[in-house]
């Protein structure tokens, strides 16, 4: 990916990301049980900046951007994720250790044959 990120640095009202492109996401904003306050490029990363602690991220989030995102980092206070599918593209994705539920629609993250060269997170072992 060319950018070296360490995803246990993200803080709890942040969300980090990397796009094959460096063109921004344009979230809703609705997505998330917290307000954005800035959505700024910085270090290689976007960084999208909220007014508390993220701890839910509802669909669409993540959707019908699958041809961008390829380094996905969320903070340790993500309790919830309602939508994680078509990052296809997807090479790194860190898993915050707080998570309680991850519901993945329609099988759209594809772990075989996937591009997901990193896989971090609480519990995660490199033999499964």
């Amino acid at each position: 990916m060319g950018v070296d990120i360490d995803p246990e640095a993200v803080p709890e009202d942040e969300i980090w990301y990397v796009t094959m492109n460096k063109n921004k996401i344009d979230f809703i904003g609705s997505e998330f049980d917290a307000n954005i306050v800035s959505h700024t490029y910085t270090g290689g990363k976007w960084v999208v900046k909220f007014d508390a602690p993220v701890t839910t991220i509802n669909s669409p989030s993540f959707d019908n951007i699958n041809d961008v995102i390829i380094g996905l980092y969320l903070p340790n206070s993500v309790k919830v994720i309602n939508s994680i599918n078509g990052l296809f593209e997807l090479e790194e994705l860190h898993v915050p250790k707080s998570l309680e539920v991850l519901n993945v629609r329609g099988a759209q993250v594809k772990w075989n044959g996937s591009k997901i060269k990193r896989f971090t997170g609480y519990n995660i072992s490199e033999d499964g």
